[in-house]
C-alpha cells in the first residue's frame, strides 16, 4: 500500500490564528477517517499524518471563546505524479 505523509498548516493573518485554540484536520480516504489535532498557533497549527489518495480534507476550527467553525470546502488530496524524483520510498515497518 502506498501512503503519503502530509503536513497540514493554516495560512492566515497571525492575529486571526492566535484567536484559535485548536484545529482538527479530518482526512477521509479509502481506509476511513484519520483525525489530527493541532494546538500551536505559533506553528500555524501544523499537523503531520499519513494518508492514501484519494482523500478529502476538512478543517474544524475552535476558538478560545468556544465558537467552532468548519471549513466547508474540503480540499482534495491530489499528489503530483511520481517522476522518479518526487517521492521517497520509506519502509514504515522499520520507521518507528
Amino acid at each position: 500500500m502506498v501512503l503519503y505523509q502530509l503536513r497540514l498548516v493554516l495560512d492566515g493573518d497571525p492575529s486571526e490564528l492566535s484567536s484559535l485554540q485548536r484545529v482538527m484536520y479530518r482526512v477521509a480516504g479509502p481506509d476511513g477517517v484519520i483525525e489530527a489535532t493541532a494546538t500551536r498557533p505559533h506553528r500555524n497549527f501544523a499537523a503531520a499524518l499519513w494518508a492514501r489518495p484519494p482523500a478529502a480534507i476538512t478543517v474544524v476550527l475552535s476558538s478560545a471563546d468556544g465558537v467552532g467553525r468548519v471549513l466547508e470546502e474540503a480540499l482534495l488530496l491530489d499528489p503530483p505524479v511520481d517522476d522518479g524524483t518526487t517521492y521517497e520510498d520509506v519502509d514504515l515497518r522499520n520507521g518507528f
